[in-house]
């Protein structure tokens, strides 16, 4: 938690918050109150917004809703008089994610930011898919994209769901049931040679942008198996810094990216740290 946002009353209390805040290296902007119409961009990209309630507790009950719709991170609600249990629950219920009354400690201000932050920051990686990276591939599960440092391809719903069942699977023979079962019934038809021209298709996009031509080998009276090291990218990890920053190398040369931020965890099993192109 970096950058923080804090809508003031009282200069004293602002003044004694920012300073607070500039020793524990959190930056802290104080806005006027109500600056949310004229700081739009300003409060989506902070990390929390600090909201002091002023008179006409109803609207400002309304203002905290829009605050709460804008930025995707923590809203705190303090108030210089104490708030009665009612007061409390109209301002949870407005999007707040806290609140507090005078007198209370900076420092705990500080404390209950940065937990509220922490519980943000985990929900939205929950809350986000893992993407993966393989040979010089990335996959972007969350924008359909198969991507190299060097180009980038949409992907169809059934191809992402296949491309994503053979990632998680590397190494595995997969049956035609087996991926029949891994896509949405009414997005491809129950017949198995409807797979084979899935698989096919998938294989010649890879292909295509580099690929070896035998990622995806077809087992004969099995099914097929996808035959590359996978390393899932945490979600709001940068692929295209994994794909670009790592080596620079073009997609299929024969190098490996080491990638020593991203989870070690390789989905056939192993632990390593590479990255096989």
């Amino acid at each position: 938690m970096n950058h923080v946002l804090f809508e003031g009353r009282d200069a004293t209390m602002s003044v004694g918050i920012a300073h607070l805040f500039q020793r524990h290296l959190v930056e802290l902007k104080i806005y006027p109150p109500h600056a949310l119409d004229s700081n739009v961009e300003e409060y989506a990209s902070s990390d929390a917004v600090v909201v002091m309630i002023g008179d006409g507790f109803l609207q400002e009950i309304e203002y905290l809703k829009r605050i709460s719709m804008v930025t995707a991170g923590p809203v705190i609600a303090i108030a210089s008089e104490g708030l009665s249990g009612w007061e409390k629950a109209l301002l949870l219920e407005a999007g707040a994610s806290d609140c507090l009354s005078s007198p209370f400690c900076y420092r705990e201000l500080l404390a209950r930011l940065r937990a509220r932050a922490r519980r943000f920051a985990l929900m939205r990686a929950n809350l986000r898919p893992d993407n993966y990276l393989f040979g010089c591939f990335g996959l972007d599960v969350e924008r359909k994209e198969i991507r190299t440092s060097m180009a980038s391809s949409r992907l169809s719903a059934k191809e992402l769901s296949l491309l994503i069942h053979f990632v998680k699977n590397n190494f595995e023979p997969l049956s035609r049931d087996e991926l029949l079962n891994a896509l949405d019934a009414d997005e491809l038809e129950a017949m198995d040679r409807s797979v084979d021209s899935l698989v096919s298709r998938l294989r010649e996009r890879l292909e295509s942008m580099g690929s070896a031509s035998n990622i995806i080998r077809t087992i004969r009276s099995v099914g097929y198996i996808f035959e590359s090291h996978v390393e899932p990218v945490p979600a709001g990890y940068d692929l295209n810094a994994a794909l670009i920053g790592a080596t620079g190398e073009i997609c299929g040369s024969n190098s490996s990216i080491l990638l020593p931020e991203v989870s070690s965890k390789i989905y056939n099993g192993a632990s390593s740290s590479k990255v096989s192109l």
